[in-house]
């Protein structure tokens, strides 16, 4: 008899959500008052005072989420790699006022300015299984992304005028990231898993490399996959 071959472990593969809050610096809850103060006060205030330099308000952190698609396979009993293909939106808000010409002031605060930061993300990482449990196992994932900017509503700043204003030019638009996790599987069975737990997605490029947004990215929040599984 002729006997057909099958690899020990098939691509298994599931949509993926994690919901939660995005920052920059690393200061995810709060605002990144000493990262804006201290690029501020090295710009000076002009010469003897006559060109003062006007600040910018503080950014802070605001809802984000990603969505997408995960495929993954054992390379082991207890180690699995994975990759995907998702959808990012991480925001931060600031206050601004308007004038007539729609630029946005420094020295109102007539409103809140919502920045957001569209982006389709690749990541790639390990999966291990911590412990033996079968019923709810527990996984801790760890890996790359590199993610491209494709639109942003975010704003520039200008500390000669005190406006704001758009410019997505200055923004680094490819963009790499570390991921971590955990996850636990609420349900575990031969065809598909259920798996809830925290995520952080923390970018080691910075959005730009200049201005008010010389910062890097943090996102954390609750992830869930479904995973589906061949026989």
């Amino acid at each position: 008899k002729k006997i057909k071959s099958t690899n020990k472990y098939s691509w298994n593969w599931g949509p993926s959500f994690s919901g939660g809050i995005s920052g920059v610096k690393g200061i995810v809850f709060g605002n990144d008052q000493k990262s804006i103060g201290n690029y501020f006060s090295s710009v000076g205030t002009g010469s003897s005072g006559a060109n003062p330099v006007f600040a910018p308000s503080l950014l802070k952190s605001s809802l984000a989420f990603i969505a997408g698609l995960t495929t993954q396979k054992n390379i082991s009993r207890k180690i699995i790699f994975a990759t995907g293909l998702n959808y990012k939106l991480l925001s931060t808000t600031n206050t601004v006022g308007t004038d007539s010409a729609a630029y946005f002031r420094s020295n109102s605060t007539a409103g809140v300015h919502h920045n957001f930061f569209h982006y389709i993300e690749l990541p790639v990482g390990l999966t291990f299984q911590i412990g033996n449990s079968a019923k709810t196992p527990l996984y801790w994932n760890i890996g790359f992304s590199v993610s491209q900017l494709i639109s942003s509503n975010a704003l520039q700043f200008n500390t000669a005028t005190g406006l704001y204003y758009h410019d997505n030019s200055l923004f680094n638009k490819t963009q790499f990231g570390f991921i971590t996790g955990f996850d636990v599987a609420l349900i575990s069975k031969q065809k598909r898993s259920l798996l809830i737990g925290p995520y952080l997605n923390y970018g080691i490029s910075k959005i730009s490399d200049q201005g008010y947004n010389k910062h890097h990215f943090a996102f954390i929040g609750l992830r869930a996959q479904i995973i589906f599984r061949k026989k």
